[in-house]
């Protein structure tokens, strides 16, 4: 019984701790053009600090500091909602698609970090080169998610 009783207590102690956690049901049209924004932008990863903590760079050499998880945050100065670091992180780093919801939301459960962190190494599906004519048909980067650069020969 006492021991009943402490685990009770436990509960109700992570329960008051908890914070609330507002679900998105869809995006926004500031977040939709915040999304448009983020990949036209050029953002080199720098740094891991951890599975969940970034350093980003852009063209003009200024660092930025982005972690997700229980919050988003960034260095940038955005509070309480999504920047275009963020936003670039979730969708180029951990491969979030612009129709998930994972990509709009604010903060993650203990669940949805395992999931996006395991979605990051997971196998990367890509559909091979259709060929048109005899001619290689390239692939828009964005529907891989992954940057690609030209092949060049250096002999």
């Amino acid at each position: 019984q006492r021991r009943v009783h402490g685990i009770i207590i436990k509960l109700q102690f992570k329960l008051l701790n908890m914070k609330k956690r507002t679900v998105r049901s869809h995006p926004t049209e500031e977040f939709e053009a915040l999304v448009d924004q983020a990949l036209s932008m050029r953002l080199f990863l720098l740094q891991e600090k951890g599975p969940t903590t970034f350093v980003i760079e852009n063209e003009t050499k200024d660092k930025f500091k982005i972690e997700i998880g229980k919050t988003m945050k960034c260095s940038c100065g955005v509070r309480n909602e999504h920047c275009v670091h963020t936003v670039y992180v979730l969708h180029k780093i951990f491969r979030i698609s612009k129709d998930n919801p994972l990509l709009w939301q604010l903060s993650f459960s203990d669940a949805e970090i395992e999931q996006v962190i395991s979605n990051r190494f997971s196998p990367v599906i890509t559909r091979p080169a259709k060929k048109k004519k005899g001619k290689d048909i390239e692939l828009d980067p964005n529907e891989v998610g992954v940057e690609r650069m030209p092949i060049t020969d250096d002999s």
